[in-house]
């Protein structure tokens, strides 16, 4: 009789322990770690979404800031037809005008378009009205 008042007071007050255990240190530990779950996952989206942005910039940086039409004549030299529109600044527009022209001179000559950049690092005289005679080696 002693023994089982003692068994069911332990056992009592080993049940108000674990209820207290299990409702103000467990559930507080879970409730933090799901808090903490959302934040990790927040952040990794951030750091995602900041690299993202940081590699598109560079490579924007690294695109032309114009774009050059080069004509080639049947032998592949390069010429220069007056009154031509050559320097764009987007590639589309560029690309856009090399077909057009070359359905316009059907097959006579050959459009390239290259960057700005491209051609003025080889050293041909380039103006904002477009390129000049000059630059061009006749052979």
């Amino acid at each position: 009789m002693i023994l089982d008042s003692i068994l069911e007071a332990s056992f009592r007050f080993f049940t108000l322990v674990y209820k207290w255990f299990e409702q103000y240190l467990v559930n507080n530990f879970v409730n933090f770690g799901r808090g903490f779950e959302q934040l990790l996952v927040m952040l990794a989206v951030t750091i995602f979404v900041l690299i993202t942005i940081s590699f598109l910039i560079k490579r924007v940086k690294k695109l032309p800031k114009s774009y050059v039409i080069v004509v080639l004549d049947s032998l592949g030299r390069k010429i220069i037809l007056k009154d031509l529109r050559v320097i764009f600044s987007t590639y589309n527009a560029a690309v856009s005008y090399s077909q057009f022209y070359r359905v316009l001179y059907e097959g006579q000559y050959v459009f390239q378009v290259t960057s700005f950049k491209k051609i003025a690092n080889e050293n041909y005289a380039i103006t904002k009205s477009g390129l000049t005679t000059s630059s061009y080696k006749n052979d």
